[in-house]
């Protein structure tokens, strides 16, 4: 304590002799060469004790770095996100929605609800299967939207239920395309698509998106059997066609 107060004195006098002009550059040097052992005793606990707290704060950053923050969602917050959205635009968004379902409360309503949406949503987009499409069509059954997605949720009800008597308009369809096709090699994939159209032979095909793809897929190929890899696409998506539904595509 005694070592402070000689400081203190020493600053202070120093400091009134400066402003006085009677003390030379040379006398406070002297001054603090004679106090130099004090000066540096100090300096040193005081750099002790920074370095302590800066240990003490690098281990707490630590701590926090390898902390993960994960946000939970409150229902009210999901369903304001995704009633914003159409059915569909969730569906083009959905690995962002599913990362916000997975952080939403564990006791949330909307969550579950939309996660089987997606996954029901998704299997249209894949070849026709009897299990997973009867598993489908119970599970519609009690699923009940955001009142914002009824609409959309009654045309993707419509799909899953019909999708077995798609693949048997899906093989129709084909052999329509055969016939419109024959031998003309000058017809394109866009005059087969229209007549198609005009007739409204492709109305419930387009429903399900993995048979609306497998309609386009197979005029294009059809119509331009020309091209070299024409007859290996259109011999892999028939045996596709017919591993889902041999019923269909005998």
């Amino acid at each position: 304590m005694r070592r402070y107060i000689w400081i203190v004195v020493l600053l202070l006098c120093c400091g009134d002799f400066y402003g006085q002009g009677k003390v030379s550059k040379k006398d406070m040097e002297r001054a603090a060469e004679v106090n130099k052992g004090v000066i540096i005793d100090s300096l040193k606990r005081r750099l002790d004790s920074l370095e302590c707290q800066y240990g003490r704060l690098r281990e707490q950053l630590g701590r926090f770095e390898s902390r993960s923050f994960n946000l939970t969602l409150s229902d009210e917050q999901l369903a304001e996100y995704l009633g914003a959205k159409s059915l569909e635009g969730i569906y083009r968004d959905r690995e962002e929605v599913r990362k916000l379902l997975a952080s939403a409360e564990d006791d949330s309503k909307w969550a579950p609800v939309y996660k089987e949406i997606l996954d029901i949503r998704q299997r249209l987009e894949q070849p026709y299967n009897k299990k997973e499409n009867e598993r489908d069509m119970q599970m519609v059954a009690d699923i009940r939207p955001l009142k914002p997605h009824e609409g959309e949720f009654q045309y993707l009800c419509n799909a899953v239920n019909d999708y077995r008597f798609i693949m048997f308009e899906l093989a129709r369809v084909i052999k329509m395309v055969n016939g419109m096709v024959g031998s003309d090699t000058g017809i394109s994939a866009e005059e087969v698509e229209n007549k198609l159209r005009e007739g409204n032979e492709l109305e419930t095909i387009l429903e399900v998106p993995y048979a609306q793809k497998a309609i386009e897929t197979y005029i294009k190929y059809k119509t331009s059997l020309s091209l070299p890899d024409a007859d290996k696409e259109l011999g892999d998506l028939v045996g596709e066609l017919q591993g889902a539904c041999p019923e269909a595509f005998k």
